[in-house]
Parts: structure tokens; sequence; C-alpha cells
């Protein structure tokens, strides 16, 4: 049974998929029922490891072996009310559930893992998936439906190619989709339109840090009508002529859009995207020897001057790089 049927929209009847993402927006602040349902239940690496040690007999594959002990795991917590799962940094190479446990989460953080495919999750009443930084080479495209989910964060994986149309069927109801350092070259599908274009719901997208390099792409996404957080920062299209343009086109073709670009992480990161931090950044670059030593892309950000950059040609591809592996290493050696 669904675990969040006992609330009701304000509206009657059971909630919708706007008002779960509304929830998983706002958080459970002032919410005493939600926050004691929504305690978060943590399985460490040792613990699981513990787990599948115990085994007996050993399953001959590591994934099964990894599922069989998560079941256990999870069956041995007896009727919790927890409803979010966290299993960042697991080792996990396979991530499916069996049993009850399926149905008894509503967000799961899988993130810091080596999954390769996450297809057979099978947790229908998840609202919330969130596998960055894992081994991840294509998009999902999920074995059965989850009509339920609406937050979506595949961010620091090398997806690079978006899917067709068909991949987003068993996700119609989806709000926000993390893609955040992927790769990506283009959003284009097979038919050549935008390959995105099937999530009409979508209202946050983050593409930030990809290597988009043409401006049509940031063009097609005006096909996603109830956008209303987008982030194109740090692609190789923001240092494309008539960048600017683009912005403002998006702007008055998406008249939901209320927020472009994170500015808080492109200052982190400088230029690429944040109105008038290229000048100022690039009158620094100026006063800067030709030192390569002094190349940005090294510690995670492209440079914004050729003159002080290894390999400029590249300087996307190498910054990208660099800043997955400080989130891997960040991420990986993190416990609790």
């Amino acid at each position: 049974e669904d675990p969040w049927k006992p609330f009701k929209s304000p509206y009657g009847g059971p909630l919708t998929a706007a008002e779960c993402y509304d929830r998983f927006r706002k958080g459970v602040a002032g919410d005493e029922k939600l926050k004691d349902l929504q305690q978060i239940l943590v399985i460490h690496k040792a613990e699981l490891q513990a787990a599948i040690d115990a085994l007996d007999p050993q399953p001959k594959s590591k994934a099964v072996a990894a599922a069989t002990a998560l079941t256990s795991l999870l069956a041995a917590k007896g009727d919790s009310p927890h409803q979010r799962l966290a299993l960042s940094g697991c080792g996990l190479s396979a991530l499916f559930f069996c049993g009850p446990a399926a149905g008894r989460f509503v967000e799961l953080d899988a993130s810091f893992n080596d999954l390769a495919s996450v297809d057979r999750v099978g947790a229908g009443f998840l609202r919330s998936l969130v596998v960055a930084g894992n081994r991840l080479e294509k998009f999902p495209c999920f074995a059965s439906e989850m009509p339920k989910l609406v937050k979506l964060d595949l961010s620091f994986n090398d997806i690079a190619t978006l899917p067709g149309e068909d991949a987003f069927s068993n996700i119609p109801n989806l709000r926000s989709l993390g893609l955040q350092n992927c790769m990506i070259r283009t959003l284009a599908g097979p038919g050549g339109g935008c390959s995105l274009a099937p999530l009409q719901n979508l209202a946050q997208l983050d593409l930030s840090f990809n290597l988009l390099s043409d401006l049509k792409e940031m063009a097609s996404l005006t096909s996603l009508a109830r956008l209303q957080e987008l982030d194109v920062g740090c692609n190789e299209l923001c240092a494309a002529e008539g960048y600017d343009e683009g912005v403002k086109e998006l702007r008055r073709k998406i008249s939901t859009l209320k927020k472009l670009n994170d500015e808080e992480v492109r200052r982190q990161f400088g230029g690429y995207g944040l109105n008038g931090m290229e000048d100022m950044i690039s009158q620094i670059a100026d006063a800067m020897s030709n030192d390569k030593s002094s190349c940005s892309c090294i510690e995670g950000n492209p440079c914004l001057q050729p003159d002080n950059c290894n390999d400029w040609a590249n300087r996307f591809k190498v910054a990208h790089k660099v800043r997955k592996e400080m989130y891997w290493n960040k991420g990986r050696n993190f416990d609790g």
C-alpha cells in the first residue's frame, strides 16, 4: 500500500504528483506528522557487507548477494515508519528490491555507488530517486512504470547521449531532472527534436557542466512548457556568440520560467552563464602571466582565457572530468 496514502490533497482525493513534488521541495519542517514518517533510514557499507557475509549459502552473483542482504536488512527493521532510504556509498553494483520492502519507501538515495543500471529498481511508490555519482552510461529505461516518480537525479554519470521518447514513457509525472556533469553533447533525439520533450510536467532541469555547444540546443527547450527552473551554465554554448540573445528568447517563450542558471554555483566555479561574471574574471585573467600552471581546468573550472590554459580546445571536458572525480571522492569517502 502506498506509504503516502493517508495524506490527502487539500482539494480532496490523493496527493497529486505536483503536490508530492512540492513536499520534497519544502521539506518536512513544521509538519510533525510528516517529520515522524519521513525519518531517514541509513544503511552503511559496513552494515551491508556484514549482512552479505552472513548469507549461507553465499550467492554466486554479487548483485544477488547484495539484493538478498539488503532485503533481509530491511525486513529486520520490522514495520518501521521510515519512508526515506539512504544507501549512499555502499558499493552497490546492482539495485533491486524483493518482498514488501519495495513498496515501503517514497525516497531513495543510492548515490556514490557502482551502479551501471537502475532499470529494475522495482519500487513503484518512489517519488524521489537519487543515483548521482554512479557508473551509468545511459539514461534509465525503467522496466516497470513509476507513475509517482517526481524527482530523478542522474548527475555525475557518463550518460553522454539522451534516449528517444520511449525511455520517458514510464516516468510521465517527473517534475525535477538532474543531469549535471553527465558529458551530454546534444539534446536532440533520434527524430531530431528535443529528446526531453515528452516530459511535459518538468518544472526543474539541471543541465549545467555538460558539453552542449550549439545554441539551438537551448532553443529546443522551449518545448518544455511548464519549466520553472533551468540551469545550462558552464556549457560551451554559454561562450557562444548570441548566448545573451538566446537567453532572452528562452525567457520570452517559456512564460513559466522563474530561474535561469544557479548563480551560487556559477559564483563558486566562475563565469560561463552568470551575467556580469565573465568580464570581471576576464580582467583578472588578463592581469595574470602566461604560466600554464595557473590553468583552472585542473581545479574543475573551465578556463576563460586561452593564454593560461593547458588544453583550451578541450577545457570543458577536462574541467568536468576533474569535477566529477572531486565529487566522487567526496561522496565515497563520506561515512554517515
